[in-house]
């Protein structure tokens, strides 16, 4: 769901008034040659003779209404969607938020009307003829209904949304009791009877919701959709013919239309009324038709609806392409009624008066591309097919005047609701939380000795779990490479859970069955304070139920601790790589044919799996108060001089962890010396270097930014397990010699990057190093890219070589810096390499002009097949000018 932003309030007087909205848009894939579809709308199966036409000019928005337009409706039976299946609570807030904004101005218009024509009557009476007064007396008692009518219906829908509220409580309150008798798992059979009572009322509560969405959403009026036409600032010709799809749930209108010689605008329809929807977005596709065999989609965009809930019309101009080159203009009335029935106190209201709107579209779609073929170079096993829906959200850059405000918590929020409006809760539902509350389990006997241990301190440990475990879900399906990381996760969640490291299995089942009950708690509060009876009436009830508890848990018997492993250092260790796996989730679900990112980030999850695995581990073995890097983990093979540098670098007991500039202290001690001696100058950026590498990640670069950073040990051992070096010294002489050739080859001295080049080592030729000498092709002189060329193509007979360059310079194309994506399109050039044609004509059709240029040259270098793509994408460019947004290479798909 994207945002409004740039929004300024609506004016309150009724008159003409101006403010410029931009929206954030869902990007879609987009399709370039389609087959063509019959129309299915009533529309579709006219012949052309006798199509109702319409005439428009591009940039006169406010054409009047033609006599005979035709207003579509989707369902002449019903118009009610059947109810869904999940709820979706976040979505329905935002909604409610939006539909009483505008319920509130348009009850704002309507009393200003009033307030006119009350004054317009006392200045009028003396001089005024009866029939005058008679008429606007008429026009006052009909505001006066509809503002009557208005309130009601506002009413009713807060009604409803305080129901719903209740609901979802009562529904958050059932999944943490069936959260809690599901991971305290005791044997009893009062237990197992709850379990079964809390699932049952969490899937009754979930149905509620679900008829209490749908019948909310059957409130929310109607939006009367006018086309206008469309705005192409010279990209519309004589003779073009454009077909416009929208498709809002299950609800469509097409249209088509075609420009003639006059600048006027033909459609076969004018008209649409459509019903909002709780958490459909709106998507709108433009297609220019040509001919029989090449339709082109100029725009495909999905837009936000929630801002439409506004009292006067609005007149949308939403950017088609990224430019803005080509606009559909379309004015949309929101009636509040679901029926054309408004009283004719709304005629009153100047609906002349438009909010003149634009609808930015930020974020445009890519290309409908086959996915990566990596099959020599990357060593990992990829998914086969492509997502149908994205899970990475691009986020305004500017938020709304909603967005910038605080946001009350849900809880916050709906506590707040019985208070203000008075509303008591049915009977029913206290009847039936009363009756989810589960038998408590009776208590373990205290012979049963708690391991003993000192006071743990609250890591966030917990909420690094849940939060992790939320974000797989999201995932599920999707990608096979991340199924060992969820289930090490949910073993490590139930071994903390189950065994009794930081809680007694009694006082852990206790403790979390407490805490699901006060999910109810709301229920025994100012609404229930209001029911008949007094205190002295509810007391016994109320001590009933504190018996029952206290045989689950009582007072200090309960043990408060936080969720650890035993250890504070390993559980601070095992946040930060819990973080780091959510860091890495959100890398995941690009779409297109650039996936190195993608790709890397499955192999790191891969690896934390493996850390996870180990704290599983240690965790069982009651290990986590180790000695030494070696009593936590192990190589594969022998590493000489890894683990001992570890030790240097932490003191016991907290071996887990080591803060970064410590880190970097005892590597200058220990290879600041060395290193200086053979080549001065490069010991801090060589153990610089090797921070990086471990945490994955650049450091920055101002002095003392790196405190509070802190490496860990699973971290340390992951970079060099995956490292065929076995010995720590001769790793940070190769490093050196790295570092070396990549400061020679960046030299501003032509001499010296002529020498360094000349004598490379294929072996030291790492991803800096390839990095470097792209640069050069781009930067270099005439002299300098010839001997860069010459060099590329002479390493790049070794197979394994070539191997390693194509994954560096594919990896480039993601780059940030765009001088870097020209530098890996150069050298993907330079190697002729045909396996990256799909990413660069991915390039030319998505990114700035300076990398579609060198994109376009690499395409020319990489053989016939390389030509024929730069042809057939010629062509498509010249038909389809420039319609991706440069930020579209990181989009997802609808």
């Amino acid at each position: 769901p994207g945002c409004w932003s740039e929004r300024k309030r609506a004016q309150r007087q009724p008159s003409r008034s101006h403010s410029t909205m931009s929206l954030s848009v869902r990007p879609q894939r987009r399709v370039l040659v389609t087959k063509i579809n019959r129309s299915q709308s009533f529309a579709g199966v006219n012949s052309t003779a006798d199509r109702p036409f319409r005439n428009l000019s591009p940039f006169t928005p406010t054409v009047s209404r033609k006599t005979g337009s035709r207003v579509s409706r989707m369902f002449s039976m019903s118009h009610k969607s059947p109810p869904p299946k999940v709820p979706q609570p976040n979505r329905l807030d935002e909604v409610y938020e939006a539909l009483k904004k505008g319920l509130t101005a348009y009850l704002e218009v309507h009393q200003l009307e009033l307030e006119k024509l009350s004054t317009q009557i006392r200045e009028s009476k003396r001089n005024s003829r009866l029939g005058f007064l008679y008429d606007l007396d008429k026009q006052v008692k009909s505001i006066e209904r509809f503002l009557r009518r208005l309130e009601f219906h506002a009413s009713k829908i807060d009604e409803l949304y305080e129901a719903y509220c209740i609901q979802r409580r009562l529904r958050d309150g059932a999944h943490n009791m069936v959260k809690a008798y599901s991971t305290g798992s005791p044997g009893s059979r009062e237990a197992r009877e709850s379990l079964a009572e809390a699932s049952k009322g969490y899937k009754e509560y979930t149905e509620n919701m679900c008829l209490l969405e749908n019948e909310l959403e059957s409130q929310l009026g109607e939006f009367h959709v006018r086309m206008k036409g469309l705005a192409g600032f010279a990209r519309l010709c004589a003779g073009d013919q454009y077909e416009i799809f929208m498709k809002y749930g299950r609800q469509r209108w097409k249209l088509r239309g075609r420009i003639e010689v006059n600048s006027k605008q033909v459609w076969d329809s004018e008209e649409m009324v459509f019903l909002p929807l709780v958490t459909e977005f709106l998507s709108i596709k433009v297609t220019e038709l040509k001919s029989l065999a090449n339709h082109v989609v100029v725009g495909n965009v999905s837009c936000e609806t929630k801002d439409l809930f506004a009292a006067l019309p609005q007149v949308v101009a939403v950017d088609i392409n990224d430019l803005g080159t080509l606009k559909l203009s379309l004015e949309v009335t929101w009636n509040p009624f679901d029926k054309d029935d408004q009283p004719s106190a709304a005629s009153t209201v100047n609906k002349a008066s438009t909010v003149n709107k634009r609808f930015s579209t930020y974020n445009q779609s890519p290309p409908d591309t086959p996915s990566l073929r990596e099959q020599a170079f990357y060593n990992m096993l990829r998914r086969q097919e492509e997502l149908e829906n994205g899970t990475a959200w691009s986020i305004s850059s500017e938020s709304s005047d909603d967005s910038s405000s605080p946001q009350l918590s849900g809880s916050a929020r709906h506590s707040q609701a019985p208070a203000q409006g008075g509303t008591r809760i049915p009977v029913a539902l206290a009847q039936a939380s009363a009756e989810e509350r589960p038998v408590p389990a009776p208590p373990l006997p205290a012979a049963i000795p708690e391991v003993p241990r000192g006071k743990v301190v609250d890591s966030g440990l917990e909420e690094a779990i849940g939060l992790l475990g939320s974000a797989l879900e999201d995932y599920r399906g999707q990608f096979p490479e991340l199924q060992p990381l969820e289930r090490e996760l949910k073993r490590l969640e139930e071994m903390l859970l189950k065994q009794g490291v930081f809680l007694s299995r009694a006082s852990s089942i206790s403790l979390t069955v407490e805490h699901a009950l006060e999910s109810f708690s709301f229920l025994n509060t100012s609404d229930m304070e209001d029911s008949e009876g007094s205190e002295e009436d509810r007391a016994p009830s109320t001590g009933e139920t504190g018996a029952d508890d206290t045989g689950m848990c009582s007072g200090s018997e309960a043990s408060t601790d936080p969720m650890s492993t035993g250890n504070e250092f390993l559980d601070k260790a095992l946040v930060l790589h819990l973080n780091n796996c959510n860091r890495l989730l959100l890398k995941l679900g690009t779409f297109g044919p650039l996936r190195c990112r993608e790709m890397y980030a499955l192999d790191r999850l891969l690896r934390e799996a493996q850390v996870l695995e180990i704290v599983c581990q240690l965790t069982e073995e009651r290990a986590g108060a180790a000695g030494s890097a070696a009593e936590v983990v192990q190589f594969s093979t022998r590493k000489e001089g890894v683990l001992p540098l570890w030790d240097h670098c932490v003191e016991v007991p907290n071996i887990y962890t080591c803060p970064v500039e410590r880190f970097l202290q005892v590597l200058s001690t220990q290879y600041a010396a060395p290193i200086s001696e053979r080549h001065p100058g490069l010991a801090d950026v060589v153990c610089v270097k090797l921070v990086e590498d471990v945490l994955d990640r650049r450091l920055p670069r101002r002095p003392g930014s790196t405190q509070g950073e802190q490496v860990t040990i699973f971290q340390y051992w992951s970079h060099f397990e995956s490292l065929s070096a076995l010995v720590l010294d001769t790793y940070m002489m190769e490093l050196t010699e790295e570092a070396l050739l990549a400061q020679n080859l960046n030299s501003d001295d032509q001499d010296v990057v002529l020498r360094a080049l000349k004598r490379i080592p294929e072996a030291r030729l790492k991803k800096e190093g390839l990095k470097a000498l792209s640069l050069l092709l781009v930067e270099g002189n005439s002299k300098v890219v010839s001997a860069v060329s010459a060099q590329l193509r002479s390493l790049a007979e070794n197979p394994r070589f070539r191997q390693r360059a194509l994954v560096c310079y594919l990896e480039q194309l993601e780059d940030e810096e765009m001088q870097t994506r020209v530098a890996g399109c150069a050298a993907l050039g330079c190697l002729k390499a045909k396996e990256s044609i799909e990413q660069l004509v991915y390039l030319c059709q998505t990114d700035k002009e300076p990398v579609r240029e060198a994109a376009k040259q690499s395409l020319m270098l990489c053989g016939e097949d390389g030509k024929s793509a730069h042809r057939r994408l010629e062509e498509t460019l010249d038909s389809l000018p420039r319609i991706f947004a440069p930020a579209s290479m990181a989009s997802t798909a609808f």
